[in-house]
């Protein structure tokens, strides 16, 4: 069996850990680190076996995962601890990207509702948030703005119409295992 992380690896890594360089220049991407743990739990290398591409990343990871991994050791066939590798995935992204969803509870679901009126020219009269669920996420009216045109028109009885147009978007987030 193979080392098994203490605790949330996840949090081993926060905002304040990114690369300055890497933030500068937008940069964001997924390394997979093969992290040695010797048969006492304790991290004794780590290598990047998948780069994202940007040096600072990588190197962080590996910096971080030596400085603050704690694991309890993989074991035999006996269920002895022996030394082992943890291939550990870690997503960077850019610090004023979302923060992680946690799933402790079970799941995260998230629902945006809104509606607009569309004028018998095509083009957006008003648009209205009636539900967002994460105050994080962008305004869905900011880009809805009155008079500009949309990509449909809506006729009744063969005439253009005003038309108010209700969208909902929900997405649910929870655990594959």
């Amino acid at each position: 069996m193979m080392p098994v992380p203490i605790g949330n690896p996840g949090t081993w890594i926060t905002a304040d850990d990114y690369p300055p360089e890497a933030v500068r220049a937008n940069r964001s991407g997924r390394v997979v680190a093969d992290v040695d743990v010797g048969s006492d739990g304790k991290v004794i290398s780590c290598k990047v076996s998948e780069s994202s591409g940007t040096t600072s990343l990588d190197l962080k990871t590996c910096e971080i995962v030596m400085e603050r991994g704690r694991f309890n050791p993989a074991t035999d066939p006996k269920g002895r601890p022996t030394a082992g590798t943890y291939h550990m995935p870690v997503n960077w992204l850019v610090p004023d990207s979302a923060p992680p969803i946690d799933l402790t509870s079970g799941k995260f679901e998230q629902v945006t509702e809104f509606e607009s009126v569309i004028g018998t020219d095509g083009n957006i009269v008003s648009c209205r948030v009636i539900t967002k669920s994460d105050a994080a996420q962008p305004d869905p009216c900011a880009k809805l703005v009155p008079g500009s045109p949309t990509y449909s028109t809506y006729v009744r009885n063969g005439q253009p119409s005003r038309t108010l147009v209700h969208y909902r978007y929900s997405a649910v987030a929870k655990p594959a295992d």
